[in-house]
């Protein structure tokens, strides 16, 4: 159950990071994912119960939006270079599967460090954290990597998503009703003062404006349909490349 719920996060929240990633940036999506999961990580060790564990493992899961955004990445770095492109997807799949191997040895290798180490110094020096979280040192050896992919991510990884797509992360992401809300207030005359030129028209005043039937009907041509995973199963080709994967 424990790591059967981390993959249901990433099934469940793998769509949205990779729409994040298209409007946001690669690396954001990355550096992100690394952030939440060293937190996470330290959160699952820290876990009183099985339940509270197995709740954040799928957390833990659903912060998790690496593969996506990593493969993307290279595409887009290598620019129609197949050979070196496949070069790095193999490098990119095999640590993938190198850190499968390697990560249960690690967990093995350092869960519950009292019964294993009992005559260590370290483990007598933090034994009551590890005596009531015996799960603790393989989940903060786990942290500890997830900060040092993170700093390398912030100082060697360029971003691929071109500038004119690329948006800002920031408040008015968080709170993406700020705007509405405050056209809706200057609309009510009440405080228009603070009307300035971010809030623009309100939307009554654009429903006054005539519209051009033309200009319309480019604007519609011109509108992009939003993707949602029923269109990408229409296509022959994602349902070749996920069974592939798969």
């Amino acid at each position: 159950l424990i790591a059967s719920s981390f993959m249901v996060g990433r099934t469940i929240s793998s769509f949205g990071w990779g729409k994040v990633s298209d409007r946001y940036g690669r690396v954001f999506v990355i550096k992100v994912s690394l952030l939440s999961s060293a937190v996470f990580s330290i959160l699952f060790g820290i876990a009183p119960t099985f339940y509270m564990a197995l709740m954040w493992r799928c957390i833990l899961g659903l912060c998790n939006g690496l593969m996506g955004p990593i493969k993307v990445l290279i595409t887009e770095f290598n620019r129609g270079d197949t050979d070196k492109e496949t070069q790095m997807m193999a490098l990119v799949l095999g640590m993938w599967g190198l850190g499968l191997i390697i990560n249960p040895a690690i967990t093995g290798y350092l869960a519950d460090p009292i019964k294993q180490y009992p005559d260590s110094k370290v483990v007598e020096y933090f034994g009551v954290l590890l005596r009531s979280f015996p799960f603790l040192l393989p989940n903060v050896v786990a942290c500890f990597f997830c900060l040092i992919a993170y700093f390398l991510v912030l100082n060697f990884v360029e971003e691929t998503l071109p500038l004119e797509r690329l948006h800002s992360f920031g408040m008015h992401t968080i709170f993406p009703y700020k705007n509405k809300v405050m056209r809706t207030v200057s609309s009510w005359w009440i405080l228009k003062h603070f009307h300035d030129d971010e809030v623009g028209i309100s939307d009554d005043r654009v429903a006054l404006m005539p519209h051009s039937s033309e200009n319309g009907g480019r604007q519609m041509a011109n509108e992009e349909v939003p993707a949602t995973i029923l269109s990408l199963m229409k296509r022959k080709s994602t349902r070749e490349h996920l069974l592939v994967y798969w």
